[in-house]
């Protein structure tokens, strides 16, 4: 089995006195995960970059490493790694009892449930089918052709397509005419999912 290295970046903001988490980016280095959660940092309560080194094939992933950390953020990110059964240290997918795949980890939005789920997956699949739409969200996410099947077992992976897809209004109207869908009611379904 190879061992791979991912690189994710984490936010947090302020909610009610409370650091809420903001989806996860994933990075192809380090040194981009560093750059995204100093630059992103400075505008939010926290940020932190991780690196997570293990199989994508089996069960065996170390502890992921704090490469870089900013502001304010959970107790369990304040060391130089992650402690066990923080709720961190289970970013990646692993074996359930039924050899399913499943996803733990830095958790997902609040309001992302299946229905924003099933929206993220049919944004991904109309992006994947335009090579500049594709291009355009591989380089602002940072990730390569070659590493987005490792993204999208992350947990904030499909939280991130629709916050994609609000940063860009063009393509969410294109997209919501594709789906006979009003822009305005998109957009609202996906702020709710983000919160």
């Amino acid at each position: 089995m190879s061992e791979t290295t991912l690189f994710i970046s984490q936010t947090f903001r302020r909610e009610g006195g409370r650091l809420v988490a903001d989806p996860q980016k994933t990075h192809p280095t380090a040194e981009a995960a560093i750059a995204t959660a100093e630059r992103l940092g400075a505008r939010k309560a926290g940020a932190v970059a991780l690196g997570l080194t293990g199989s994508m094939e089996g069960e065996s992933w170390d502890e992921p490493e704090v490469l870089f950390r900013t502001g304010d953020l959970p107790p369990e990110l304040d060391g130089e790694e992650v402690p066990s059964g923080s709720g961190y240290d289970d970013v990646l997918p692993q074996s359930g009892d039924g050899g399913e795949a499943r996803t733990t980890g830095l958790p997902r939005p609040r309001g992302f449930g299946p229905e924003a789920e099933a929206l993220a997956v049919e944004v991904l699949t109309y992006l994947a089918a335009d090579p500049q739409l594709l291009e355009l969200f591989l380089s602002e996410s940072g990730l390569t052709p070659e590493h987005i099947r490792q993204a999208a077992t992350l947990p904030a992976f499909l939280p991130g397509v629709l916050e994609f897809l609000m940063t860009h209004e063009a393509v969410l109207v294109e997209y919501a005419n594709f789906a006979g869908r009003r822009p305005e009611d998109l957009s609202g379904l996906i702020t709710h999912a983000l919160k």
